[in-house]
């Protein structure tokens, strides 16, 4: 008899698996994949963050040059009489009761020091009806409350005038009557509306005097004039960080600065002179604003400061100006020396080198930035076209 015994336990099946150097061979795989993908990573964020700070360096610096370039193109409308250019316009504003003063000029450059950013104002008026400026016809007391002119018209209740003579401070008014009954030659001045002061402001003009060709003179800067004055600083007036913003500030309104465009870290401006009226300006007639209220005047040398006249302030035909806009975000430093050289020389315009160190708002880290420099020249037309 055969006898069969049959195996209770079956076979184990073949199991299949990774081994340990293929388990190797993968996790040096995955790295290198990981490593080239974070270096084509932080190739692309670096090419992204210098478009993107070029893009809104490129937006930063055009938007502060095209607001600079439309106020110079209005600078000295209504500012009709030569002999006054230059006049020191006292003003007073009852909203704050604020004194304050202003030159009487299509621009004005004050230079910024060792090298810092410029200020540049602009001042303009907005009558739409009178271009020449009239005459008094009796002497204006301190605290007049009206004057007496040889003629009204053009003029309206709220607009701002300025009553000037030569030699004397001009000072600025709010009309609030014209040619009242029984006064067709009056403008009146009373005190209770925002920019006249009660007493007057110390100034005292006299008739004119058509022999001598001298006395005062009253003309009209419209309801809304503008002094503009532009400034590179910091809206929190932080003096201890960079100074990165185009601020505006117009002296008729409060006289307080808001920024306008961020990015903008220098501001160089130049007159345009016409040294011997030909009415072309030369490539050295191109001078730097002095430092204080002292201005260029013809026959000094550039670099040579002297007080300015009414004829030299006629010679001012144009300006050439320049704004530097910075990207916002820095680059990163060199891996090796940790240093930034994105940028390792200061830029240039045609009015020279410009300074982004050493004076007071630079930032000491201006290396790891890129810049775009903007420049053009405008002509002071409303200068140009002014009756001499």
């Amino acid at each position: 008899m055969t006898c069969s015994i049959r195996n209770r336990f079956p076979p184990r099946a073949r199991q299949a698996g990774f081994s340990l150097i293929e388990l190797m061979v993968a996790v040096v795989v995955s790295l290198i994949g990981t490593i080239v993908i974070f270096q084509v990573f932080g190739i692309f964020e670096g090419q992204k963050r210098t478009t993107t700070s070029a893009g809104d360096a490129q937006q930063s610096g055009l938007l502060a040059l095209v607001s600079l370039e439309r106020d110079a193109r209005m600078g000295g409308f209504g500012l009709s009489y030569a002999p006054l250019l230059g006049c020191n316009v006292v003003a007073y504003d009852s909203t704050g009761a604020r004194d304050f003063t202003f030159p009487l000029l299509p621009l004005q450059i004050t230079d910024g020091a060792a090298g810092g950013p410029d200020t540049v104002t602009f001042s303009y008026g907005s009558s739409n009806t009178l271009v020449a400026p009239t005459k008094l016809t009796i002497n204006s007391a301190v605290g007049a409350l009206f004057s007496k002119i040889d003629t009204p018209y053009g003029y309206r209740v709220n607009d701002l005038v300025v009553i000037g003579e030569v030699g004397k401070n001009c000072s600025m008014r709010q009309v609030t009557a014209v040619a009242p009954a029984g006064n067709p030659d009056q403008i009146n001045h009373d005190p209770g509306v925002r920019y006249n002061k009660t007493g007057g402001l110390t100034v005292a003009y006299t008739a004119w005097d058509n022999t001598a060709l001298s006395g005062g003179r009253f003309y009209s800067l419209g309801a809304g004039p503008t002094v503009s004055t532009y400034t590179v600083g910091r809206e929190d007036g932080n003096a201890a960080l960079p100074s990165e913003q185009l601020m505006l500030a117009n002296l008729i309104q409060s006289g307080a600065a808001s920024p306008i465009v961020d990015g903008i870290v220098q501001l160089q401006a130049q007159y345009g002179l016409d040294d011997n009226g030909d009415g072309i300006i030369q490539s050295t007639e191109w001078r730097e604003p002095c430092a204080a209220v002292s201005q260029l005047r013809k026959g000094v040398a550039p670099g040579a400061c002297a007080a300015a006249t009414a004829t030299d302030w006629s010679r001012v035909l144009a300006m050439r100006i320049a704004v530097v806009a910075r990207s916002i975000q820095p680059e990163k430093p060199d891996p090796v020396t940790l240093v930034c050289n994105t940028t390792t020389a200061a830029p240039t315009w045609a009015g020279g080198t410009i300074v982004l160190t050493g004076y007071a708002g630079a930032d000491p880290n201006w290396q790891c930035y890129r810049y775009r420099i903007f420049e053009t020249k405008v002509p002071l037309r409303n200068l140009i076209w002014l009756p001499q």
